[in-house]
């Protein structure tokens, strides 16, 4: 349960979850991810944005200093490891390789998730320093 009240972001974002996942997300992965799901978190399968957080989780960066060392400098040999490397094979092969065989595991069984997250994204976040490059044309000089 949340303990602030959703962000207008997030209330878009859930606003079309069952339309997009049907009833319970969970139920269209297959048993060798949901098992290795289970061993981190428990995932609600009626938030989209809890399944949004299974893909960040699956090939997100983690760096040196969240497995408890320190890096002074950017390193990217050492600094950057995906999460998925460390899956199991089952898992991995599964899903499929990145970033295409990920992109389609996840596009076939939500077809219009992407769309969604877009729309979400142009509608609440565009003006945010990391989404300006997607959403704003640079004006020409001259």
């Amino acid at each position: 349960m949340e303990r602030d009240p959703p962000t207008p972001t997030l209330i878009t974002l859930e606003r079309k979850s069952c339309e997009i996942l049907g009833d319970d997300w969970t139920k269209a992965l297959d048993r060798t991810l949901l098992d290795n799901l289970g061993k981190y978190r428990k995932y609600d399968g009626g938030s989209l944005r809890d399944l949004l957080r299974v893909l960040r989780n699956k090939v997100s960066l983690r760096s040196e200093r969240s497995r408890g060392r320190s890096l002074t400098r950017f390193d990217s040999t050492t600094l950057q490891k995906h999460h998925y490397q460390d899956l199991p094979e089952p898992v991995r092969k599964n899903l499929g390789d990145l970033p295409g065989g990920f992109l389609s595991y996840f596009t076939a069984r939500f077809p219009h998730l992407l769309l969604h997250v877009y729309d979400t994204v142009a509608t609440h976040l565009a003006d945010e320093a990391m989404f300006a490059s997607t959403f704003k044309i640079p004006e020409e000089e001259g």
